[in-house]
């Protein structure tokens, strides 16, 4: 129910929730994960480039790639609350509806800020294409649990995530060794 990383530690040691998911750019990794309470486990689940969806039919969308400074002059749609860092302050609009973010595109209004894997599965190919940026803009995903024991529900839904994510993106969790 929460974006901030403080919250989600909270909510785990209070048992209010045994899982939350986030993500961090990597320039601000370190820095978050050494600030996370040694009271609950963190495993990275997986890693990705952040890409700026663009109308394909447009001259920016018929580049390879975008600069860092020419994807900072970009008006943008981030997801709401999506990004733990600086990077929502450069948002020109918020919203986690993907068919809002798609009308924006083809209306040349923003560019969604996403991730590739995302991107591959949500928007349709032939209208929208994925700039990386250059120098790329990385991201992590990691999970958040409990230090104790995980009971055998939690063990199945990790081992479903594990499997989600294994198909979506080729990546093995880094709790996989953990699991039967």
């Amino acid at each position: 129910d929460t974006t901030k990383i403080g919250e989600m530690v909270q909510q785990i040691q209070q048992q209010i929730a045994d899982i939350c998911i986030f993500m961090v750019m990597q320039f601000d990794d370190q820095q978050i994960l050494q600030s996370i309470s040694e009271q609950v486990a963190v495993y990275k689940l997986f890693e990705d480039e952040l890409v700026a969806c663009v109308l394909a039919d447009s001259t920016l969308g018929r580049q390879k790639s975008i600069s860092a400074a020419d994807f900072k002059k970009l008006r943008k749609v981030l997801c709401d609350g999506a990004y733990d860092s600086a990077q929502d302050d450069e948002a020109d609009f918020i919203s986690n509806n993907v068919d809002f973010q798609l009308k924006l595109i083809l209306k040349r209004q923003a560019a969604a800020v996403t991730i590739r894997y995302f991107f591959e599965k949500t928007f349709p190919h032939d209208l929208v294409t994925a700039l990386p940026v250059k120098p790329a803009f990385k991201v992590n995903y990691y999970v958040m649990l409990p230090q104790k024991e995980w009971s055998e529900t939690l063990r199945f839904l990790l081992q479903v995530l594990a499997d989600y994510i294994a198909e979506l993106t080729g990546q093995t969790v880094a709790y996989a060794h953990l699991l039967p």
